[in-house]
């Protein structure tokens, strides 16, 4: 028996300024992932804007972006994918 060991080099994919539309936009890498990647959104704006993620996965995800309120408002945000 041997265990086969196969090293993925690490990478980052991000867009700055992307509208993201109340109801969550779809967004899609530009490049699949091996693996589901971290990812992180930041609104880009003046008043509390919370992102949320939906559905991860090695091809893209869903951002939404919620007011104080909780409601879904979109807006502009950044958003950053790393992994293998």
């Amino acid at each position: 028996a041997f265990t086969l060991t196969t090293d993925v080099e690490i990478r980052t994919e991000t867009a700055a300024g992307v509208t993201i539309a109340a109801g969550g936009t779809a967004i899609t890498f530009t490049d699949r992932f091996n693996t589901v990647p971290s990812i992180q959104v930041t609104p880009q704006s003046s008043t509390a804007l919370t992102a949320t993620i939906a559905s991860p996965a090695t091809t893209g995800f869903t951002a939404r972006l919620f007011n104080s309120a909780g409601t879904d408002v979109g807006g502009t945000a950044d958003w950053q994918a790393r992994g293998g």
